[in-house]
């Protein structure tokens, strides 16, 4: 066995290899041996090392688990306040309900307010020709003529129809509006 102290070279090992070849497995060379032993010796595991003492502060060192029963304990220790916890509970379902009562009627209010107007504000300027509307992307039409289709490796369109969701049976080249 090889000592921690003095710090051994590659040499050592294979004069170790050499003297010990019957034990060693015919693979092992001098430089697995070598990290083998870095291992053994940064884990403190060679026999002539010796750990130094427990720090000693009176108390007892504290394992994880009983550190993590320790600051559970502490959160238990306050009584819960269950009409406080019931009404907490209670606004934060009133407040859910009514968001998604909101989200519900954005789309409603989109609807109306499109009806009426026939275009969003902002839409139609002195550059627009037409709008067109897709379930999820408006384009405006401000040249006279646009190309509509899918864009892909080296061909782009003026109305890319794969933002409005699957598109692989659209073509790259879809149509034209003049």
């Amino acid at each position: 066995m090889t000592n921690a102290n003095p710090s051994p070279t590659i040499e050592t090992f294979a004069d170790l290899l050499s003297q010990h070849a019957d034990i060693f497995y015919t693979g092992r060379t001098a430089a697995s041996l070598f990290r083998h032993w870095q291992t053994l010796r940064m884990y403190h595991l060679l026999p002539d090392q010796v750990l130094g003492p427990l720090p000693s502060s009176g108390r007892p060192i504290m394992t994880f688990n009983d550190a993590e029963e320790l600051i559970q304990d502490s959160e238990l220790s306050e009584p819960p306040d269950e009409s406080l916890d019931k009404e907490l509970k209670l606004q934060q379902r009133r407040n859910v309900k009514e968001i998604r009562q909101l989200e519900n009627e954005v789309g409603r209010w989109n609807v109306l307010v499109d009806s009426v107007t026939g275009v969003c504000p902002g839409e139609l300027d002195s550059q627009t020709l037409a709008v067109l509307r897709g379930r999820m992307v408006r384009y405006l039409m401000r040249s006279r003529e646009i190309s509509i289709g899918r864009s892909g490796k080296g061909h782009l369109v003026d109305i890319d129809l794969s933002l409005e969701g699957p598109a692989h049976k659209v073509s790259r080249r879809q149509a034209t509006l003049r």
